[in-house]
C-alpha cells in the first residue's frame, strides 16, 4: 500500500472518530437541555396554580412599612404590593406633610443638581 494512502485512511478514521465524538456530545447535551426544560416546566406548573383561599388571605394579612429612599416618605403596603393609608391623627398628619414637602424639595434640588431635570 503506498504512504499516501495510508495517511488518507487514517485522516478519515480520525475524522470519523472525531464525528462519533460530537454526536455523543451532542446527545449529552441535548439530554441536559431535556432536564433543565422539565424542572423549568415543573417550576412554571407550579408557579401558575391558583392559589388556595388560606394562601390569599396570609399574604393579603402582611402589612409593611415602606421607606422611599428618595423622597423619605413612608408608606403601608400589603402582601400583593397594594398601598393603603394610615390613619393618624391631625398633628401627626401636618407632621407627615410638611417632613413629605421637606423631602420633595430636598430630592428635587438633589435631582437638578445632577442634571436629571433640564430646565
Amino acid at each position: 500500500m503506498p504512504k499516501h494512502e495510508k495517511k488518507k485512511k487514517k485522516k478519515r478514521d480520525r475524522h470519523v472518530l472525531d464525528l462519533n465524538e460530537l454526536k455523543e456530545l451532542a446527545k449529552a447535551h441535548r439530554h441536559k437541555a431535556e432536564v433543565k426544560k422539565s424542572a423549568e416546566d415543573s417550576i412554571s406548573k407550579a408557579a401558575m396554580v391558583p392559589q388556595t383561599k388560606a394562601e390569599h388571605e396570609k399574604e393579603q394579612n402582611v402589612v409593611r412599612k415602606v421607606v422611599d429612599p428618595l423622597t423619605g416618605r413612608t408608606r403601608l403596603i400589603k402582601g400583593s404590593g397594594e398601598i393603603i393609608e394610615e390613619v393618624v391623627s391631625k398633628d401627626k398628619q401636618k407632621e407627615i406633610n410638611r417632613m413629605a414637602t421637606l423631602n420633595d424639595g430636598l430630592s428635587y434640588e438633589a435631582a437638578q443638581l445632577s442634571g436629571r431635570y433640564a430646565p
